[in-house]
């Protein structure tokens, strides 16, 4: 995605930075700071017709450029590799795969797909590689998604002698799971722990707000929680094995890895395919 603006660095670079001034930024404001661009998402203990009024009358008198916004580009995902040796303590490592983009109902059995391979501490990376084996300092999976794309990345940070095998022992479990899948007990578990993080975030208020806003920004709609808990409920073991099939294509691998490099890395040799 390093074409689109997913893959731009978030911070910006020098000469971005650099170039930056005022008009820049009340420009920029004009073209995207617009009512049709804004969702207002409330929530809380709050009267209805109240935060109506409220909402009228602080943004009633907001002018429409005319303009318009600007379309979203497609994000194409490629597949690349990246090294930057730097004098660092660790290695960091990060290998990502095509994921699912947002609103799609496959997501759900990507979650939980994810809960077993590296979701948390009982996932099985975490104990295998970290646990059992102690040669990385953190290792964890997770799925983004956006818009029109996704990903799915795996992270470790391990000490450099460690680089390889770390790698070779990923690329396994990866493949374990293409071959073997998850059991019927591991997805229930895994079910159960996303209903009950769900539910635990829906006491938060400003959760709540976050989640209903950007439901609107990027779907254009809004599930209740009950429909949210059925889409979950709804996974089984014959959507979790085509979701497998979909995310991890091993000839479809990217990676990028930062740190104290002594030695080239032969990624694709270690994946061997």
């Amino acid at each position: 995605m390093e074409d689109n603006s997913l893959g731009f660095p978030i911070l910006g670079t020098r000469d971005t930075l650099f170039d930056i001034n005022k008009d820049k930024i009340k420009a920029y404001m004009n073209e995207r700071y617009l009512p049709e661009n804004t969702v207002i998402a409330v929530a809380g203990n709050f009267d209805e017709d109240k935060i109506i009024d409220t909402i009228k009358e602080k943004f009633g008198g907001w002018n429409v450029s005319g303009k318009g916004s600007k379309g979203i580009e497609n994000a194409e995902f490629k597949v690349n590799s990246k090294i930057k040796v730097k004098d660092t303590e660790q290695i960091h490592i990060c290998i990502g795969f095509e994921g699912i983009a947002h609103g799609s109902d496959e997501l759900y059995p990507l979650l939980a797909v994810n809960n077993v391979l590296g979701g948390g501490m009982s996932s099985r990376m975490f104990q295998k590689i970290r646990e059992e084996m102690g040669l990385v300092y953190s290792i964890y999976s997770y799925p983004s998604s956006y818009r029109n794309a996704g990903l799915f990345t795996i992270y470790a940070g391990m000490n450099a002698e460690h680089l390889e095998k770390v790698v070779e022992l990923i690329i396994k479990e990866i493949k374990t799971l293409i071959k073997e899948g998850i059991s019927r007990d591991e997805l229930e578990k895994s079910k159960e722990q996303l209903k009950g993080n769900y539910i635990l975030g829906l006491e938060s208020t400003s959760s709540r707000m976050n989640s209903i806003g950007k439901s609107e920004v990027l779907m254009n709609n809004i599930y209740t929680p009950d429909e949210i808990l059925k889409k979950i409920d709804a996974v089984n073991l014959e959507r979790v094995e085509q979701v497998i099939k979909r995310i991890f294509c091993l000839n479809k691998i990217s990676f990028s890895i930062v740190g104290n490099i002594k030695k080239e890395i032969d990624i694709g040799k270690i994946i061997d395919v």
